[in-house]
């Protein structure tokens, strides 16, 4: 299981499970440190939600394709490095498998939630 601030926040946690079975959340509200040209206002002008880089820009350098596909081209950038100093445990750009994902020695039930 992971928890994934690649396209969305979201937040993983393990309902029930062996010991071993780690959480992988995130208490942190990455909307407060949202970057402009990633931020998602309501009516009243707020900052509701953030995008990422992936989702704002839509071009293969954030998203990791064409010629980004590989570890060696594509790299936490300054948008994902932001969401990973408040979330260490999040997923926040591909190949962020050393920090980003949490495996169950066996399996495990898991309650998400998506937030607003």
């Amino acid at each position: 299981s992971f928890m994934a601030l690649t396209s969305q926040f979201n937040s993983v946690t393990p309902k029930a499970g062996p010991p071993g079975c780690k959480s992988a959340s995130c208490a942190a509200n990455v909307n407060t440190v949202c970057d402009p040209n990633l931020t998602v206002r309501g009516p009243d002008g707020s900052v509701i939600a953030c995008k990422s880089a992936r989702m704002a820009f839509r071009e293969i350098k954030f998203c990791c394709t064409g010629q980004y596909k590989t570890p060696d081209k594509c790299h936490p950038n300054q948008y994902s490095t932001t969401f990973k100093q408040k979330c260490p445990q999040a997923y926040t750009c591909a190949f962020d498998d050393a920090t980003g994902k949490f495996n169950c020695p066996s399996g495990s039930d898991y309650f998400i939630t998506f937030c607003p």
